[in-house]
């Protein structure tokens, strides 16, 4: 059975539903980047890790902010709140994805790294240990359909993932804090409904908090201001549009922004280049975008 392939979907709710399986419990998916890539944020019960090979750009997890640059490791345990902002570049992303549940009946990660004292919760969101990775992740693609072998594979990152606690010792278990929020309600909400006006006023009701403790509420438990999330949904539509061949007036009102100007302005500010940029470029690449391949049964 393949595990390893060459896409990687952008979620599209704020909980991101991934279809595994006993007989699928993980997959690699190699992403890359002919064009820009804005990821929302969302949170999945997977544990996800991320291999990034020279991008640019940012990862967020929880409330915090990674700049991308060479080879870097990150951990994003199950029912953490993450997103990314990457442009177009020549890099690499290996998306790992472990479904514990699955998983269990070949070998209880969980369980093993409870009783080694590194519960999967507490694991440090950055790994330094890039080469090993690198060298396990390549095993893996090259071994792809070697079921035994690449749970043998999975078993050693999580040995060297267990090495690196988070160091806020008080950071409560992510699952509990997103099942103790409205948050979830509010961004399902808000993916429902973000085209139409949306107004503090609104949001702060829906919640049922005054709008000052709101917007500290939000900030404090995503990381970013709920309008920074709303824009970034939004943009996210518009380039779905642009990509499509849609004018930039309309994607500009179909996404829900009501002003052209500012529309450009976010757009600019989010990507680095105009509505009609992205599409020329987008268009530009669509016929054709080729990247080297690794010969990963060498790399070490």
């Amino acid at each position: 059975m393949k595990f390893v392939y060459n896409e990687h979907k952008a979620p599209s709710d704020f909980e991101e539903h991934l279809s595994f399986s006993v007989q699928m419990p993980y997959t690699i998916r190699i992403k890359t980047f002919p064009t820009e890539d804005l990821v929302p944020i969302h949170y999945g019960k997977t544990i996800e890790i991320l291999f990034c090979e020279n991008l640019s750009g940012q990862v967020r997890i929880q409330n915090r902010i990674y700049p991308l640059s060479g080879e870097q490791v990150f951990v994003i345990p199950p029912y953490t709140i993450h997103s990314n902002d990457i442009p177009k570049c020549d890099g690499r992303l290996y998306v790992l994805k472990v479904s514990f549940d699955d998983m269990e009946k070949y070998l209880d990660f969980l369980g093993l790294m409870e009783s080694a004292g590194t519960p999967v919760r507490s694991l440090a969101h950055v790994c330094p240990e890039s080469a090993a990775v690198r060298h396990l992740i390549y095993d893996m693609i090259a071994n792809d359909g070697n079921f035994v072998y690449c749970i043998g594979c999975l078993a050693q990152l999580f040995a060297l993932f267990g090495k690196y606690k988070n160091q806020d010792h008080n950071e409560p278990d992510a699952s509990q804090t997103l099942r103790n929020t409205d948050l979830c309600k509010l961004i399902n909400w808000t993916q429902q409904n973000f085209r139409n006006h949306i107004s503090l006023e609104d949001v702060a009701k829906l919640t049922g908090y005054s709008k000052n403790y709101f917007c500290k509420r939000f900030r404090e438990t995503a990381g970013i201001t709920y309008f920074t999330y709303l824009n970034s949904v939004r943009i996210e539509n518009a380039c779905l549009l642009l990509q499509k061949g849609t004018s930039v007036n309309d994607a500009c009102y179909e996404s829900g922004f009501e002003d052209l100007s500012y529309f450009i302005h976010t757009f600019k500010k989010v990507h680095d280049i105009t509505p009609k940029q992205y599409a020329q470029r987008f268009q530009s690449h669509s016929t054709g975008y080729n990247f080297p391949t690794p010969d990963w049964s060498t790399q070490s």
